[in-house]
């Protein structure tokens, strides 16, 4: 039996292995992703089910400073995230060394940028009927209402959802 050629397809299957479990393994997490963003939306749509058979949002207790007739209506522990691009690849290159410093080489790259969510920061999400804050460990975040354009809320959404006149957008921000 030819012992190099036994060693190199025991290495072939290993790699092959590799990268099926390691798709596997980036598909499971894509999922989870996509399950917990599906559940948050569920809990959206059951506070707001609940709202309107009371006929409208209950005040609640919050430890922020609120304005003559401001009142807040949520007001809970979250995590501010914002989307990043994150680039992942792979490659196969072959080369040979021609002389002491040139090298002479082949093979294929691919690469592919995914959205993924990063934790910024930690701390409360208030919603009053003028304002969206959030106050968190590294700083407060202050959105006027009568600046929000739009919300579109999306089980997978790779933008922020806030859309506000002057451009910029304010991040979600996800309970815990």
């Amino acid at each position: 039996m030819n012992t190099p050629l036994i060693i190199s397809l025991v290495v072939l299957g290993l790699l092959v292995l590799w990268l099926l479990v390691s798709a596997s393994n980036r598909k499971a997490r894509k999922e989870e992703a996509r399950q917990k963003m599906l559940g948050n939306v569920a809990t959206a749509r059951a506070f707001w089910k609940k709202a309107e058979m009371r006929g409208g949002l209950l005040p609640v207790e919050t430890t922020l400073i609120l304005k003559d007739g401001e009142q807040a209506y949520f007001s809970e522990k979250v995590e501010l995230m914002e989307p990043r691009a994150v680039r992942t690849g792979r490659g196969n290159r072959v080369g040979v060394r021609v002389t002491r410093g040139v090298w002479v080489s082949t093979g294929t790259s691919t690469y592919e940028s995914n959205d993924v969510w990063k934790r910024l920061d930690e701390g409360t999400l208030t919603i009053t009927n003028r304002r969206i804050v959030f106050d968190g460990q590294m700083g407060a975040r202050n959105l006027e209402l009568a600046k929000l354009v739009s919300v579109s809320p999306r089980a997978t959404a790779s933008r922020s959802p806030w859309r506000t006149a002057s451009g910029p957008r304010a991040s979600p921000a996800r309970t815990r």
